[in-house]
């Protein structure tokens, strides 16, 4: 049987080495360069281009250019920044849910197919790096699954949102993303809704600068969405990452998903300055995922202010989602001049609907300021959220507002609300800050200076660790920046 065994496996051996010298490079993947050991031959039709000694890619309708390189091939070092930083407070609950891991990295240029696009580009050119699209909808066409798409630095303003409507797998995700040090924006002014008029509609397709709608398997990653009729909007479409994302002045809300979705990560999103002139107010959120279902998925890191309604809105979203080290401020407030207003100003707004629905969201060491209402709130939504080690500080109305939930409140600090807390009957707290009893104010803080959090962020895109409203007793009641 061990004999057997044995030859089994040198034939399999012997089938892959077989396979790979008969593999032929898909079109726009890598097929050459120093230390490169994939296929060299391109499939029928495409040619081997060289770009630099490092790369060389497949592309259509251009003569072959030979190069031969005999410098040593390199490793390049890689850096890979986790999308969460590890706490060691031993007094923080441990929660258990399931996720997806997703990390963020800092090594450099992609390989395999790769596809450029950049404002001196042209949509006649062949999508090289020497040779990109202007159009981002043009390389999204193009594009395989596997494919990166790098979007070079400068501002984009396409007159028709950017439709992607095709998945990728599991192990070939399509990639969008700036190119490596360079500052991508995409302005959506010229497009539909840019605003609407009062009171009119928005069709389905025109909503977002992205309208992602089933299309699986996506990265988009370090892209500035201003000026959209919404500027993320992700419908009916599962397992995309969404990393480190800024989607601000928006006419809709800045980030949204909706329908079924699954096992998306949303790390790292700044939402600001989103407003909805055609609804004055009523909808425009920092980040909303709304009127859907779906398991596994997360919101980490993301910081979300001075948007005309919610900074975070989970109406009619019926299945739990994790949201850890987030920060929601200044919402709710007529920055525009709308009459009546009709902005609501939750920091967390964790349910609600008509009629309201059931969802287990868990929420943990978050931070809630000076929204207009309430620090959190479950909006209605009456199944049993857990609140673990979160800081509402300075809202207008209720710093926990839970009246119709029976959740689970643990650890968390409320200082300085129009009101503390409220908790429907069989519901569980401990550890509270009005567990603990005493005065609650900002003498017992290190700091108050807000500028802690709301500044520029690391250089892993991480919110700065500082002692914003951290204790002076050294006490690990509410939300922490040293994650």
């Amino acid at each position: 049987m061990e004999s057997y065994r044995k030859i089994i496996a040198a034939g399999a051996v012997l089938a892959l080495f077989l396979k790979g010298a008969n593999a032929q490079a898909q079109p726009y993947a890598q097929c050459g360069g120093s230390g490169y050991t994939g296929p060299t031959v391109c499939v029928d039709g495409w040619t081997c281009v060289y770009s630099n000694e490092w790369y060389s890619q497949c592309l259509q309708g251009t003569v072959a250019t030979s190069t031969t390189t005999t410098r040593a091939a390199t490793t390049a070092a890689t850096t890979a920044a986790t999308t969460s930083r590890t706490t060691t407070t031993s007094s923080r609950t441990t929660l258990t849910t399931t996720t997806r891991t997703t990390t963020t990295s800092a090594s450099p240029v992609a390989t395999g197919c790769v596809i450029y696009v950049s404002t001196s580009g042209s949509d006649s050119n062949n999508g090289s790096i020497n040779s990109p699209f202007a159009g981002i909808q043009k390389a999204v066409d193009t594009a395989t699954p596997g494919c990166t798409i790098y979007i070079r630095g400068g501002t984009y303003k396409p007159s028709k949102n950017i439709q992607i409507a095709k998945s990728g797998t599991a192990s070939q995700r399509y990639t969008i993303s700036a190119y490596p040090g360079e500052k991508v924006i995409i302005d959506g002014d010229n497009m539909t809704g840019t605003p609407a008029e009062l009171n009119a509609s928005l069709a389905n397709s025109d909503r977002g600068i992205f309208h992602v709608q089933n299309a699986n398997y996506w990265t988009f990653k370090k892209l500035e969405l201003i000026n959209g009729p919404y500027g993320m909007y992700n419908r009916d479409a599962s397992y995309n990452d969404f990393l480190d994302l800024i989607t601000r002045d928006n006419y809709e809300s800045g980030f949204q998903l909706e329908g079924e979705v699954a096992y998306c990560n949303v790390i790292n999103l700044d939402s600001y300055g989103n407003r909805d002139p055609r609804k004055n107010g009523e909808s425009a959120d920092g980040l909303a995922i709304k009127q859907g279902r779906g398991a596994g998925n997360v919101v980490r890191g993301a910081r979300l202010w001075n948007n005309v309604d919610d900074g975070m809105d989970l109406w009619m979203f019926e299945t739990p989602i994790l949201i850890e080290n987030t920060i929601a401020w200044g919402n709710g407030v007529n920055r525009w001049g709308f009459s009546p207003f009709e902005g609501d100003g939750n920091g967390f707004k964790l349910g609600g609907g008509d009629p309201d629905v059931p969802a287990n969201h868990i929420i943990r060491n978050c931070y809630a300021f000076s929204n207009a209402k309430h620090g959190f709130t479950d909006n209605g939504n009456y199944g049993t959220l857990t609140l673990d080690h979160n800081t509402s500080w300075k809202n207008g109305g209720t710093g926990f507002s839970f009246a119709n939930s029976p959740s689970k409140l643990t650890n968390n600090l409320a200082s300085n609300n129009a009101a503390t807390y409220t908790l429907k009957s069989g519901g569980s707290q401990s550890a509270n800050s009005w567990n603990i009893g005493g005065t609650w104010n900002d003498a017992r803080f290190i700091s108050t200076s807000t500028s802690l959090v709301t500044g520029a962020r690391d250089s892993n895109n991480m919110i700065p660790a500082s002692d914003f409203l951290l204790l002076k007793d050294g006490t690990t009641t509410g939300a922490t920046t040293h994650v």
